[in-house]
């Protein structure tokens, strides 16, 4: 063995050290949660190359050399020491007090400002309960929960096995797994459930909720062949239902003879497209209903009854006997002509305020606005090329067609529409479609926030929280198309060859 090779063998340890303890650093400042015993792996083998270079001799080098070198030494495990114990105690703090710095430039870690505000307000204690399977919660709800406790001593969470709580989720509704059910201390009756898309804005918009104590009820007209929020099949509507309850509402039934037993200033009414005939009598209890300040949310389909279409349409509505067509995007295929158009355009109202997100329709008719009827909008609207068909024979037919002609309502084309009337406080939302909240549609695109976003503005909210997405930026730098191809050129094709070529002359010098 030569006399260099001690030498070379306790500078690697050394040197391995030190990289092993800077990337442990770094990994302790970036690594949280069940992943932080990264950092410390890296701590640990820092410690034992430390160790190893002890052993060969390592500071009986030192000392042969200079004693700026000996210094070094001492001042690099000074160094160790000192950061450690940091790091250490920065971990308990953030383990064990819900203290964390967040070094992003966007603050993907911390909760944004109107949140912050939201929670100061709180004046009681606020229980947060998961439910989910085996009491076991995905780590991105976790980590959102984890900061609201540590900005407000208000706030707590905790896990529910579902399997071992079996009364208690009956009692409280809950039917999906991690669902958060949101509410003061020891009022279980006044809860908020967040299920599904469980976000910051999910959860802060259930908070405000709780503390704005929401008492309208909603009530689902029965009796002409209505859609059944209770039915759990593909076609039904409990889905629908469960998401309305998450936002506190409670829902029953109720029959348009009993609206006389209701108060209409803090009632709305659900009708999910009638398909049999309605008495005059029930329509005008349901006249009265609106006039005395009542609120109504309206779904249709081609087959609603004609009594409510003529109803609706003697509130200001304009309601045209046809179909949206427009062009459906398929997969490997050219775009053909269809009757699930996508939504993306939205007018500037408060009941759709900030949302631009694309929703996707089945069968939808058009839902305009009559002239002169100043206090209806016209709130989403199909695509420029679309149109609404009017003749219904051709294209329901076995062998369909559509064409765009001179009686055919050309696109955009008007899906939904409110109206407000500001003398009696009433309010009524009409959307040409009732498919697209079927429970096989409702998690299609954002169906759901569409049709949650609507019914609350329905029902006197004229503002929900709307908060970015917490991302970390992108760091990027474009390279310009010739520094691109030279790049490629000299590293795709020159160097790959040059080490071929330099390792067959090695190759002949050896042989």
């Amino acid at each position: 063995m030569s006399k260099k090779e001690p030498s070379a063998i306790r500078s690697f340890f050394f040197l391995a050290s030190l990289a092993l303890f800077i990337v442990g650093v770094l990994c302790s400042i970036l690594i949280s949660g069940e992943l932080i015993w990264i950092a410390y792996a890296h701590f640990a083998g820092a410690v034992i190359l430390l160790i190893l270079f002890l052993l060969n001799g390592g500071v009986s080098s030192l000392k042969k050399n200079k004693i700026s070198n000996y210094s070094f030494f001492f001042s690099f495990i000074y160094f160790v020491l000192i950061i450690s114990v940091g790091l250490v105690g920065y971990n308990i703090v953030r383990e064990h007090f819900n203290v964390i710095y967040d070094p992003t430039e966007f603050q993907a870690y911390s909760l944004s400002s109107d949140t912050k505000k939201i929670i100061s307000d709180l004046k009681e204690e606020v229980n947060i309960r998961v439910f989910s399977v085996g009491g076991v919660v995905p780590k991105e709800i976790s980590d959102v929960l984890d900061r609201y406790v540590r900005d407000s001593a208000k706030i707590s969470w905790k896990a529910i096995d579902t399997d071992k709580n079996a009364t208690l989720v009956e009692a409280l509704g809950i039917s999906e797994k991690d669902t958060l059910y949101i509410n003061f201390k020891d009022k279980d009756d006044k809860g908020i459930k967040v299920s599904r898309v469980v976000n910051e804005e999910t959860v802060t918009n259930g908070l405000r909720k709780l503390l704005q104590g929401k008492a309208v009820k909603l009530y689902a007209v029965t009796g002409h062949g209505e859609g059944d929020l209770w039915n759990k099949a593909e076609g039904g509507f409990l889905f629908f239902k469960e998401a309305l309850e998450g936002e506190g509402y409670s829902i029953a039934r109720i029959t348009l003879s009993d609206l006389d037993k209701i108060d209409p200033k803090s009632a709305c009414l659900l009708m999910m497209s009638p398909r049999n005939t309605i008495l005059p009598l029930e329509l005008d209890s349901l006249n009265h209903f609106l006039q005395s300040g009542g609120k109504l949310v309206s779904f249709l389909e081609q087959n609603t009854s004609a009594d409510y279409i003529s109803f609706l349409e003697e509130q200001g509505f304009r309601l045209p006997n046809s179909l949206i067509v427009g062009k459906e995007m398929l997969n490997f295929k050219e775009a053909q002509l269809g009757v699930q158009p996508i939504i993306d355009q939205y007018a500037s109202h408060p009941a759709i305020l900030n949302f631009k997100q694309s929703i996707i329709l089945s069968t939808a008719r058009p839902v305009l606005k009559k002239e002169m009827s100043d206090d209806v909008s016209e709130l989403a609207f199909s695509a420029e090329e679309s149109w609404a068909e009017t003749n219904l024979e051709e294209l329901v037919s076995k062998t369909p067609k559509a064409v765009k002609e001179a009686s055919d309502i050309l696109g955009p084309v008007s899906i939904a529409a409110v109206k407000d009337q500001i003398n009696t406080k009433s309010r009524s939302l009409v959307i040409g479609d009732i498919d697209f909240v079927a429970n096989i549609n409702l998690r299609q695109l954002f169906n759901r926030d569409f049709a949650l976003n609507l019914v609350n503005w329905t029902n006197g909210e004229d503002s929900t929280v709307v908060i970015r997405a917490s991302t970390l930026r992108e760091s990027q730098k474009v390279i310009p198309p010739n520094v691109f191809n030279v790049l490629f050129i000299a590293l795709g094709i020159i160097l790959p060859e040059a080490i071929i070529l330099f390792g067959a002359y090695l190759w002949s010098k050896r042989h």
